[in-house]
């Protein structure tokens, strides 16, 4: 039995690569969203070389946001 806990989608997009991640309620806190953006940079480096991961996060997020601000290096406001 397989239970999806999380997800991210990666975009290939101009000049950048579009990163979008999703982590279910039940298992956040876990450090499991610190594992799906350590994988997804690894496999965007690997599928697109260099190019710059653009990270969107709603502004009502804010779980997200402390996320992206502690496990990323170059997080900013859109």
């Amino acid at each position: 039995f397989i239970k999806l806990v999380g997800f991210v989608n990666l975009l290939n997009e101009d000049e950048h690569v579009f990163f979008g991640i999703g982590v279910h309620p039940d298992y956040c806190s876990k450090g499991i969203g610190q594992q799906i953006i350590a994988l997804a940079k690894q496999e965007s480096i690997r599928r697109y070389g260099q190019k710059p991961l653009h990270l969107e996060v709603r502004t009502w997020n804010k779980r997200a946001i402390v996320v992206c601000l502690l496990y990323t290096s170059d997080a900013a406001d859109d």
